[in-house]
């Protein structure tokens, strides 16, 4: 499945990895929902149904930060995939 945005009135797919991967980069510090909302330009309804997802794979896990507030943060799990893709990011720029 698919996601379409809006970006400077051109349209732009995401497939779920890059929506993923989105997510993961944008969550290196814990943030709460609304910050990653902002950060990877998805509705509440998306960014639940992705963040459940990573959640399960054991990528994510969910916090209360010190106002008591939900956030989110990276799993020493994530940071390995996280370093990973930047890495891979990395190699893919140089052969191209």
């Amino acid at each position: 499945m698919e996601l379409v945005f809006v970006l400077s009135s051109k349209r732009v797919r995401r497939d779920q990895m890059s929506i993923m991967a989105d997510i993961l980069l944008s969550i290196k510090q814990p943030k709460i929902l609304t910050h990653i909302m902002y950060d990877t330009q998805l509705s509440y309804t998306q960014l639940k149904r992705h963040l459940e997802t990573l959640i399960s794979l054991g990528l994510v896990v969910d916090v209360k930060s010190r106002d008591n507030q939900r956030s989110f943060k990276l799993s020493e799990k994530g940071k390995i995939f996280v370093a990973t893709i930047a890495k891979n990011g990395k190699n893919n720029k140089r052969k191209n």
